[in-house]
C-alpha cells in the first residue's frame, strides 16, 4: 500500500493525474489497501505453517485462529475503522477522487424475485464497498478451512497424532481407528502396531529424548536415528512414518521450486531435458545438503565402477579450494 501511495503523491507532485483518463479508480487504491489488510494475516500464517517442528494438528490450529481473526474483523465497527483509516490516506493523495457508485445496471431476469427492479443496489459508495470487503474476507476464510478440511489432510493429522500421543503416553485409540480405518487392510496389522506403539515411549526414552517436549521434528529424526535392530522391532512403526513422510502438509518446497525455475532453466538452457532439471532443481532447493557434499569422494564414485574412467581421470585424492577467481582443481594420482 506504501508503494501505491508513494506512486500517487510522485504523479501530483508532477503535476500528473494518473486516474484522469479512468474511472472507479477509487476502487484501486481500496483494493490495494483491503489486500494488504488481509494479505498481513495470511501471509504471517503461510511463514508459520512451514516451520520445521509445526505439526499437522498445530497447523490447522494456528489456521482457523487466523479465520477468527479475520472473521471479527467482519463487522460494521471494523469496518468503520478501515473505511475512516482508507479516507485518511486517501486525502494524501490528491489524485485520488472521492468514492463514487458504479453506473447501475438492469439485472438479470435470473436475479429477479417478484415484481421487476427488486434486484438490490446499495445507496451509498460506504455501503457498497462495504458488501466488497465483507465478501473478500469471506472467501479468504473458506479458502483457508477448505484447504484444513480435505480428506487427505485428515488421513496425515491422525498419523501424526497417533505417532506423538504414543509418545507421551496419552490416549490415541481414536487416531489408531482413523489410521487402521485407511491402512489396516494393505499396509499395518493392527495388533503388531498396537505392541509397538505401547513399546515406542521406551525406545524414544532409550535414545535420549525429552518425552514431554517431543514434537514432528524430534520425531522425523528419530526416525532417521533408528539402528536397523530397533527397525526391526519397530517395523509397524516405521512403516506408519514412511507413510507421514510421503503425505507432505505442505507445498512449500514445490512452490519454492517453481520460483526458482526461471533462473534455473534460462533461454540459454531451452534444451534441457527434464531429469536434468529436475536435478538442478533439488541441488538448488536443498542448498545446505549441497554444500555439504565431498567432491572427492563424488569423484571417485564417478570413476570407481568404469574400468574407461578409470585408465582416462585416474584416482582423485584431494581437492584445492579456488583462490580468487581461479577455477578449482582436483589432483589426481594415476594409478
Amino acid at each position: 500500500m506504501g508503494v501505491v501511495t508513494r506512486h500517487l503523491q510522485r504523479h501530483r507532485d508532477e503535476g500528473v493525474n494518473p486516474w484522469s483518463s479512468r474511472d472507479g479508480h477509487f476502487s484501486i487504491i481500496f483494493g490495494c489497501t483491503l489486500g494488504a489488510f488481509i494479505l498481513k494475516h495470511t501471509d504471517n500464517l503461510s511463514h508459520a505453517l512451514q516451520g520445521s517442528s509445526m505439526s499437522a494438528a498445530q497447523g490447522q490450529q494456528v489456521a482457523e485462529e487466523v479465520c477468527k481473526t479475520l472473521s471479527r474483523d467482519k463487522s460494521e465497527a471494523a469496518f468503520d475503522l478501515f473505511w475512516t483509516r482508507l479516507l485518511k490516506r486517501k486525502s494524501e493523495v490528491d489524485a485520488v477522487a472521492e468514492p463514487q457508485l458504479p453506473r447501475k445496471r438492469q439485472a438479470p431476469a435470473r436475479q429477479e424475485v417478484g415484481d421487476s427492479g427488486t434486484h438490490y443496489f446499495p445507496s451509498t459508495p460506504k455501503e457498497y464497498f462495504r458488501h466488497m470487503y465483507y465478501a473478500a474476507i469471506d472467501v479468504t476464510t473458506e479458502c483457508i478451512r477448505t484447504r484444513f478440511n480435505q480428506k487427505d489432510f485428515k488421513v496425515y493429522q491422525s498419523i501424526q497424532e497417533l505417532l506423538l500421543k504414543a509418545v507421551a503416553g496419552e490416549d490415541h485409540d481414536e487416531e489408531l481407528a482413523k489410521v487402521m480405518a485407511v491402512y489396516g487392510d494393505t499396509d499395518l496389522q493392527h495388533y503388531k502396531l498396537e505392541a509397538q506403539l505401547s513399546l515406542l515411549p521406551e525406545v524414544v526414552q532409550a535414545m535420549e529424548y525429552d518425552t514431554s517436549r517431543f514434537d514432528i521434528a524430534d520425531l522425523l529424526d528419530f526416525f532417521q536415528s533408528l539402528g536397523n535392530a530397533r527397525k526391526l522391532l519397530l517395523s509397524e512403526i516405521c512403516t506408519l512414518g514412511k507413510l507421514m513422510l510421503v503425505m507432505p502438509a505442505t507445498n512449500a518446497v514445490s512452490e519454492r521450486s517453481f520460483s526458482a525455475l526461471k533462473r534455473v532453466k534460462t533461454y540459454l538452457r531451452s534444451t534441457t531435458g527434464e531429469g536434468r532439471v529436475n536435478h538442478l532443481m533439488l541441488l538448488h532447493v536443498h542448498k545446505e545438503l549441497a554444500d555439504g557434499i565431498d567432491m572427492v569422494e563424488v569423484a571417485n564414485l564417478f570413476w570407481g565402477n568404469n574400468q574407461r574412467r578409470k585408465q582416462l581421470f585416474g584416482k582423485f585424492s584431494s581437492l584445492r579450494l579456488p583462490q580468487g577467481n581461479s577455477d578449482s582443481l582436483i589432483t589426481t594420482n594415476l594409478l
